[in-house]
């Protein structure tokens, strides 16, 4: 696991939403399948996922866990997203809906 820094990470993010923007489905599944396969490859690289990893934290300093925790923590935090994302759109859907009564 490398060593990156807050800037570097946000940097990383936006230039992501640059990559993202205005792609098709089919672009975006692409897309995700190669993310899939570098996940693959990096913990399959790993071995001990037990084994403790620290990491700096910007509001808590360092922080120790294990990548087991960490993904766990990282799955859970896209379900939160993926919620949100199910439940504006079906708001959206149910007000779009009530302009056409």
């Amino acid at each position: 696991m490398s060593s990156t820094s807050i800037d570097e990470i946000v940097k990383s993010r936006k230039q992501l939403g640059k990559k993202t923007k205005g792609k098709s489905m089919e672009e975006m599944e692409r897309m995700f399948y190669n993310l899939f396969e570098r996940f693959k490859a990096f913990f399959d690289c790993q071995g001990n996922l037990d084994r403790a990893i620290f990491y700096e934290q910007p509001n808590f300093g360092q922080l120790e866990t294990n990548f087991f925790e960490l993904v766990q923590q990282v799955v859970n935090h896209g379900k939160y997203h993926r919620r949100n994302i199910t439940y504006n759109s079906y708001v959206a859907t149910v007000r779009a809906s009530r302009c056409y009564d």
